[in-house]
C-alpha cells in the first residue's frame, strides 16, 4: 500500500525555487528576493532538507533496518545509475567533440566510458 503525504507538493515547489536560484543568473532574470540575509533559494534548500530529513526519519522508524535499506537503495540507485550513464555516454562524448577531438579519443584514455560506467556503478 502506497503512503501519500501532502509534503510532496511543498518539496516540489522548494525544488523549483532552488532550480530558479541556480538558473536565474544565467538567464538574466534574477529577482532579488532575500529573507533575513539569505536568498530564497538558500531558504528553499534548508526547508527542503528539513522536510526530507523528517520523512526519512519517519520511514526509518516505520520499517525494519533491512526493509529501510532496501527501500532507500531502490529509490536512490536507479537515478544514480541513470546520471552515471548520461555522464559516460552523453556528456563525455559531447565535451570531447566540443574540445575538437574525435570520439575515438575516449577509447584511448586510461578509463573508457564503459570502464567508468561499470566502475562507478559497482561503487568502486
Amino acid at each position: 500500500m502506497k503512503k501519500d503525504n501532502s509534503l510532496n507538493i511543498i518539496r516540489l515547489f522548494l525544488a523549483i525555487l532552488v532550480v530558479y536560484e541556480h538558473t536565474a543568473p544565467l538567464g538574466g532574470y534574477k529577482v532579488n528576493l532575500d529573507l533575513f540575509g539569505k536568498s530564497v533559494g538558500a531558504w528553499a534548500v534548508y526547508i527542503f532538507f528539513g522536510i526530507s530529513g523528517y520523512l526519512i526519519t519517519a520511514s526509518a522508524f516505520s520499517n525494519s533496518v533491512p526493509q529501510y535499506l532496501i527501500k532507500r537503495i531502490a529509490r536512490i540507485f536507479p537515478a544514480y545509475l541513470a546520471i552515471q550513464f548520461v555522464t559516460a555516454f552523453i556528456f563525455a562524448p559531447l565535451v570531447t567533440l566540443l574540445d575538437g577531438d574525435s570520439i575515438a579519443k575516449l577509447w584511448e584514455t586510461p578509463v573508457t566510458p564503459i570502464g567508468y560506467f561499470w566502475g562507478i556503478s559497482l561503487l568502486q
